[in-house]
């Protein structure tokens, strides 16, 4: 009888115990099996059961329902040309069972793999949550082209325009950034900033709330994109010297909390539900209830407030809507006790809905969000008398819409 090789004896012992332990590893193999099976079909059936949602106010954004097959009037169109697919495929995504415990673990996730942010958010400093922004070239076209509008308009009218840039987030918060984060992709668009106003009237705000910043003063939410009131207080001081008005001083307001509940658009973004909520304020002064707010469609008042405060919002996630009730095209204030006061025309974004109760004890204002206005600011020019104009915009609007293109638009 031939003799047997060590390593031919070695396997087959290895494949005598792979034999009598192969019925315990198949029965772990089907536990396995059948509990990923239940799992699938229970999150598989689970999703049809749960109520959907078509919005999600933890993450702040419309969530895709369960789609339709046909269009009015045409039968299982939306299947022949793939539309109910793709919005299948988003509604397993949007409804998906435990969506938002499931969107706080990855977020945890990304930062134990050492990413160190999630969605383009950074963790920072002290709570500070900072969307991380970068801009393409063809973005830093779109922000020339607005501000080339600017320029237009500036030259199409015989008024005085006062033109203001509120910062992002990333450019006022440095020092809460995480160690060893790098900024300088983001700091790209500040050259053609600069640019800009080397040649034509441009207050950047960027500077003023990034000094107010680095002093520990808290004049950018931590949760949100926006400015804090404080934040819009200091931006209105330093737009007196631009428009001509001697600001109010700090101590004349009475602070009112609003909400102690807040959670902001960054929040939203990021995944990390666990921070904590902050404090959202009203700076109110003597008088200003005497202010009415009418929000105009065409020739029509769609509401009214009185005051700048719409706070039925402030039961809702969106906030920071209760300043000017929200984005709306055009917003009319004016005093009942001081009808006299000279008109401003602001053109914004809502960056300024939470200036606008402090400019409002200098002015009357007529308020344009050209996002949302359907007539040209020529128009309406024609139509209304104003002594001033002030556009006031954040950066990042400007990057990336088309926010100001038509500004100039109907102008000779």
């Amino acid at each position: 009888m031939a003799k047997q090789h060590p390593a031919d004896r070695e396997a087959d012992r290895v494949l005598a115990i792979q034999r009598e332990l192969s019925p315990r590893t198949r029965r772990g193999d089907i536990i396995l099996i059948a509990l990923c099976a239940l799992f699938i079909l229970i999150f598989a059936v689970g999703i049809y059961c749960i109520p959907h949602r078509s919005f999600s106010e933890v993450e702040n954004s419309s969530l895709q329902t369960f789609p339709r097959t046909s269009s009015s009037g045409k039968f299982l169109d939306r299947i022949w040309d793939g539309r109910f697919m793709a919005e299948l495929k988003d509604f397993y995504t949007d409804q998906f069972p435990l969506r938002d415990g499931l969107v706080a673990a990855r977020a945890k996730a990304e930062l134990l793999l050492g990413k160190g942010e999630n969605n383009d958010v950074l963790p920072g400093k002290d709570g500070y949550l900072i969307k991380r922004i970068e801009y393409s070239e063809t973005q830093l076209a779109q922000l020339q082209d607005n501000l080339d509008a600017v320029t237009a308009f500036r030259a199409a009218v015989d008024l005085p325009v006062a033109f203001a840039l509120a910062p992002r987030g990333m450019d006022v918060l440095d020092r809460y950034f995480p160690p060893l984060y790098a900024n300088d992709r983001g700091e790209a668009v500040w050259a053609v900033i600069d640019r800009y106003a080397a040649e034509h009237p441009l207050l950047s705000l960027r500077e003023p709330l990034r000094a107010r910043a680095d002093a520990g003063e808290a004049v950018w939410y931590r949760t949100d994109h926006h400015w804090t009131t404080l934040g819009a207080y200091y931006a209105y001081a330093e737009l007196g010297s631009l428009c001509g008005f001697t600001p109010a001083p700090l101590d004349s307001f009475t602070v009112e909390t609003a909400s102690t509940e807040f959670f902001g658009t960054t929040y939203s973004a990021s995944g990390f539900y666990d921070t904590p909520a902050e404090t959202m304020e009203f700076f109110r002064w003597t008088g200003d209830e005497a202010c009415t707010l009418e929000v105009l469609g065409g020739d029509k008042v769609v509401s009214s407030l009185d005051g700048f405060y719409d706070r039925s919002y402030l039961e809702k996630k969106d906030k920071y809507a209760a300043f000017l009730s929200s984005n709306n095209g055009h917003i009319r204030i004016l005093d009942t006790q001081n009808a006299d006061k000279p008109t401003m025309l602001l053109i914004k974004d809502s960056f300024a809905h939470s200036v606008v109760p402090f400019l409002a004890q200098h002015y009357n204002l007529e308020i344009l969000d050209l996002r949302y206005y359907r007539a040209t600011t020529a128009a309406f020019l024609a139509e209304n008398e104003v002594d001033s104009v002030l556009i006031l915009c954040g950066l990042d609007s400007m990057a990336t819409s088309n926010l100001l293109e038509s500004l100039p638009v109907g102008m000779e």
